[in-house]
């Protein structure tokens, strides 16, 4: 009997977190033992367990036939990332985007620092998940600079905030 605590485990999603849109989670998982490449099923079963929503969800690994053992991953189930839909900029500039129904609220950032699009800058957090838009005054930006815009949604799950991925960014000078 091997037992699979010497086993490389992988999942198919970027460092361990997957985007939700309603349905459950079940990364791809493979599993190897040295070069071996186990199979599912014939050597190994998968149990996921909290896949179903936002939050921390875990895939229980249990040797088969000449396997042993038990190992268990977790991953993190975030909201989806959100797509800026429309800009506009007269008296006061006012930003839309999609609507994302598992989501508790939004945040909203815009700063000036090229290249570093995600980082510094203000973050304005709207905590509801019915309104898609955000308006603000000229005031709060600075003449002859361009400012990027970006948005997110959050869900908080036991105590614990989810984040989205930023949207890709829009400007207004």
């Amino acid at each position: 009997s091997k037992n699979l605590k010497d086993a490389t485990i992988s999942l198919s999603i970027d460092d361990y977190d997957s985007e939700y849109f309603g349905k459950a989670i079940t990364p791809a998982v493979k599993v190897n033992i040295g070069s071996k490449v186990l199979k599912n099923g014939r050597d190994y079963t998968l149990k996921y367990s909290n896949n179903k929503k936002i939050g921390k969800a875990t895939i229980t690994i249990k040797g088969k036939g000449v396997y042993s053992g038990t190992i268990k991953k977790t991953f993190k189930i975030v909201p989806a990332k959100q797509e800026i839909t429309d800009m506009n900029f007269d008296d006061f500039c006012t930003i839309t985007w999609k609507m994302d129904k598992y989501a508790d609220g939004y945040q909203v950032r815009y700063n000036s620092s090229a290249p570093y699009y995600y980082s510094g800058g203000k973050t304005i957090k709207i905590d509801n998940n019915a309104t898609n838009f955000f308006a603000f005054t000229p005031k709060l930006l600075k003449s002859n600079k361009t400012y990027y815009l970006f948005v997110r949604s959050y869900k908080t799950v036991n105590g614990k905030t989810y984040y989205g991925d930023w949207s890709d960014y829009w400007w207004v000078t």
